[in-house]
């Protein structure tokens, strides 16, 4: 194969790869705010800070109090 060539192929694989790279560093945060009696508490804002870089996102609870917070790997401090 002549070099232009391994390097065009070269390119191209590392082209079809980074968006799986990309995609690992990625993580969702999830989970269920609940009462003393274990029901579920509705609408209610939960934050997640990234401990490393301060960022911080929020979602509310649905209605059987679960949350998803999609955000990147790392350690989060989370207050409701």
């Amino acid at each position: 194969m002549r070099p232009h060539r391994l390097r065009r192929w070269l390119t191209v694989g590392v082209m079809l790869a980074l968006p799986a790279m990309a995609h690992a560093q990625e993580a969702t945060l999830s989970g269920s705010v609940t009462d003393t009696t274990g029901g579920a508490l509705p609408g209610v804002t939960v934050r997640a800070v990234h401990e490393a870089s301060g960022n911080s996102f929020e979602a509310v609870t649905d209605e059987r109090g679960d949350y998803r917070i999609p955000a990147r790997v790392g350690a989060y401090r989370l207050t409701a």
